[in-house]
């Protein structure tokens, strides 16, 4: 009992000492590339022992503390996207997910707005050119980041619904159409393969076809949830889009014979 409080207590130091360091080494605004080293020095070479800390802290520093992070993702984000950038931010969904699974996050607009904002720049970079150019045949990382993303911000939707407002739905329902934009755009390609035939060096193209077929599924699941909520409150050019993202979707499938009519 005494060693697991000693434990507890030192993770918990560990915690502020980190945490206190780093804001102090980001007063300026930095390049993404001091950013990514600080992350390396401070958080991810004892991310285990951040993750343990994370319970025993009082949620609002937790929350105060991963919104720091996020605001540090968005600088990555915002960069132009080389493997360093993109290994960062896959290690940061990683430490967002486990934290959200500790935490239960409460949000405002602003954070709300910090969070979607973010995440859409994250997963712009994991499906868009840098993403692609890392590993054309089908990173399995990102795609699992984006996942990770996505699974993030439904958890806090999942949690915070009681005081998600009509703004904080159309930045959802923004970053939502992103995912499911980018996730078309890589996902299109891999209908010219079939699992039938496929070279083994296919596989991972495969699997990376199934996460992605994950991320449009659970993105359109949100979106129709979003439109139950607030549909009728939603602007005019909101739907617009919603349904051009459908039709797009619907193309795709008719095109390549996918879709069976009933």
């Amino acid at each position: 009992m005494e060693a697991s409080t000693s434990n507890s207590s030192s993770a918990i130091r560990s915690w502020r000492t980190t945490f206190l360091t780093l804001r102090d080494e980001v007063q300026t605004s930095p390049t993404a590339t001091t950013v990514i080293d600080l992350l390396n020095r401070f958080i991810f070479a004892q991310s285990e022992t951040l993750i343990a800390a994370a319970p025993n802290l009082p949620v609002h520093e937790v929350t105060s503390d991963a919104m720091f992070l996020v605001e540090l993702a968005r600088t990555i984000s915002n960069s132009r996207g080389d493997d360093d950038a993109l290994n960062a931010l896959v290690q940061l969904s990683n430490l967002f997910q486990n934290f959200n699974h500790l935490i239960s996050f409460k949000m405002t607009s602003s954070t709300w707005g910090l969070v979607l904002r973010t995440f859409g720049g994250m997963v712009e970079m994991f499906l868009g050119s840098a993403g692609i150019r890392q590993d054309p045949s089908g990173n399995i990382a990102v795609t699992e980041a984006t996942k990770q993303c996505l699974e993030i911000v439904r958890s806090l939707v999942d949690v915070n619904q009681r005081t998600i407002i009509l703004s904080d739905n159309v930045q959802l329902l923004d970053f939502l159409l992103k995912t499911v934009s980018f996730s078309q755009n890589v996902l299109a390609p891999c209908f010219s393969s079939g699992i039938q035939g496929c070279a083994p060096e296919s596989r991972k193209m495969i699997l990376r076809r199934n996460s992605l077929w994950e991320i449009q599924t659970t993105a359109f699941t949100m979106i129709s949830e979003i439109l139950s909520r607030v549909g009728t409150s939603l602007p005019a050019d909101h739907w617009q889009s919603t349904v051009d993202a459908f039709r797009n979707i619907i193309d795709v499938l008719a095109s390549k014979g996918l879709l069976v009519e009933s």
